[in-house]
């Protein structure tokens, strides 16, 4: 289950939630990949993810998605699974 929020350049995972105990399913996966076909399809530029929290194992599976960006220090800044221990 997924709550977006649409906005004029994209759309915004708000909340979400799936079967923990499931994970050869791949929702986390799947709900990203479903976002991004929405925000495609309707002509927006932009997915937003939603909340990360890079100790989180079960938020993981966020960054995988590339190109990627973090808002920090009121700027987006490029992401790479790489560079994630200066984050």
């Amino acid at each position: 289950v997924m709550q977006i929020d649409e906005m004029p350049d994209g759309t915004s995972a708000v909340y979400s939630f799936f079967e923990p105990d499931a994970p050869a399913r791949s929702l986390g996966t799947w709900l990203i990949v479903t976002l991004a076909e929405y925000t495609k399809n309707t002509g927006r530029t932009y997915a937003y993810l939603g909340l990360w929290i890079k100790e989180s194992p079960k938020m993981s599976y966020k960054a995988r998605f590339q190109p990627l960006e973090l808002f920090i220090g009121e700027k987006w800044v490029d992401f790479t699974p790489e560079a994630s221990s200066a984050v």
